[in-house]
């Protein structure tokens, strides 16, 4: 018997959550093996474009941190990972079918667009339980 993978086990936590990401997120799913930790899991991911320069990207709220993933062919990976500690704020704002996410971290605001308007408010919740939790760590 094989063991499974870690980014199957990764799909089967999407999927264990009812999110499915779309082929855009594709790339950024096959980083996750290598961002994560083995027994770090995922609460929930949201999939948009960053408003500066119009990556699509995702952000994964973990069990313990939110991270940004950019993967992007010219311009290689980026991952950026805070503790919930660090975020101030989150806040999303919707339109008519979609939504965009705002996070406050210490003195910079990451805007995310393009993110769908269910997902957003998910998303927001999910991340807003993790920030009123005593810090955690690990």
């Amino acid at each position: 018997m094989s063991k499974k993978s870690r980014l199957d086990e990764i799909r089967d936590e999407l999927k264990n959550l009812n999110i499915s990401p779309t082929i855009f997120a594709r790339k950024e799913i096959h980083e996750l093996p290598d961002i994560l930790s083995a027994d770090e899991k995922i609460v929930s991911l949201v999939e948009g474009r960053n408003k500066l320069n119009n990556h699509h990207i995702i952000l994964v709220a973990t069990d313990r941190r939110l991270i940004f993933v950019d993967k992007e062919f010219m311009y290689g990976l980026k991952v950026e990972d805070f503790s919930y500690s660090k975020i101030s704020s989150i806040q999303y704002e919707t339109a008519f079918l979609l939504a965009s996410i705002d996070i406050q971290v210490t003195d910079d605001i990451v805007e995310i667009d393009g993110v769908g308007k269910y997902h957003a408010e998910l998303f927001c919740e999910k991340v807003r339980d993790f920030m009123s939790r005593p810090e955690q760590h690990f």
